[in-house]
């Protein structure tokens, strides 16, 4: 049995447009389209052009890395933001690539 879509009203189209690219939690969006399955929702979203806020936005790529035995076999990496730099451990640097400065408290992202 198939189940017929429901097409997407201009309404429909017109809020996704404005909510969508929103920093609203994806729950809160799910609760502006109560009829809409989080699929069809990310589906027309996807038809649309229309992306997601990005968490990383604000972050910066950590822009020179170093091996280091200083840092228990990890690497030293240079903040981004104050030019200090930060020993990272292999676990540190494996486990989510965000790293923090301990003199200025910024966020670098540890990428490849």
């Amino acid at each position: 049995m198939l189940i017929r879509q429901r097409g997407w009203t201009d309404d429909e189209v017109e809020k996704l447009r404005n909510v969508y690219p929103s920093s609203a939690s994806f729950p809160d969006l799910l609760d502006q389209f109560p009829n809409r399955s989080p699929n069809s929702i990310r589906l027309m979203a996807s038809r649309l052009g229309l992306k997601r806020p990005n968490i990383f936005s604000g972050i910066n790529k950590v822009s020179e890395k170093k091996t280091s035995a200083r840092a228990g076999g990890g690497v030293l990496v240079r903040c981004s933001q104050c030019g200090g730099w930060i020993g990272v451990s292999v676990e540190r640097a494996s486990a989510n690539g965000v790293v923090v400065c301990d003199h200025c408290g910024g966020v670098s992202l540890l990428t490849d």
